[in-house]
């Protein structure tokens, strides 16, 4: 028997200047991951919609591979999704991961930050919108993102966050989306449809 569908959160996403809610949740080791525990450092939170789907581990890996950059910058990062303790221990061991992936099996997460968006095709839970918060080290908002472009979005907030320490840009060659995700892409949380799967194959240089 199915589980009947969840409407998604109401709550609006939260803005730039407004407190980060503080949360406590286990990761997918199990162990509890507190943002106030960040407190006088900048986080890095970003939700994606599905643990180990392209997108999404494209996404990771980019931060995975900016990780020593963003540590420099006196920033954490963690990832969350609505996804179970054993799909995030899959995600992060395939990724090779040095930053935890919350599960936020009870939504309790993704809906404090309003970002739970609709079901995927075919299924009935909702799913977290691809969106990503910069929270400033007194723990309020200081940058959001809507309708990221998985493979280019870890640079964007590096970018983001060395600007707003007053350090200069690395030079750093790289093209740039311009165009923003149609709104199923969007509404979905996830790149599966043609548009996003071509666009995917695109070579993107990164110096």
């Amino acid at each position: 028997m199915r589980r009947p569908s969840m409407a998604p959160n109401a709550t609006p996403a939260l803005q730039t200047g407004e407190p980060a809610p503080d949360f406590t949740a286990l990761d997918e080791n199990g162990r509890p991951v507190t943002l106030s525990s960040y407190r006088g450092r900048w986080v890095v939170l970003f939700f994606f919609p599905r643990a180990s789907t392209s997108h999404c581990q494209m996404q990771a890996r980019r931060f995975q591979a900016l990780y020593p950059e963003f540590h420099l910058a006196h920033a954490a990062i963690a990832g969350v999704s609505v996804d179970p303790r054993h799909s995030q221990e899959r995600f992060r061991s395939a990724c090779q991961l040095s930053f935890p992936l919350v599960a936020d099996a009870d939504q309790a997460v993704s809906s404090a930050y309003g970002v739970l968006g609709e079901p995927m095709p075919e299924e009935d839970l909702p799913v977290t919108r691809r969106e990503t918060f910069l929270i400033s080290p007194e723990g309020h908002i200081a940058y959001r993102w809507e309708g990221v472009v998985p493979n280019v979005h870890a640079d964007e907030v590096l970018d983001q966050l060395r600007e707003m320490q007053g350090m200069p840009l690395l030079p750093r060659q790289r093209h740039r989306e311009k165009e923003r995700q149609p709104s199923s892409c969007l509404r979905n949380g996830c790149g599966f449809t043609a548009w996003c799967v071509e666009r995917s194959k695109r070579k993107r240089a990164y110096r």
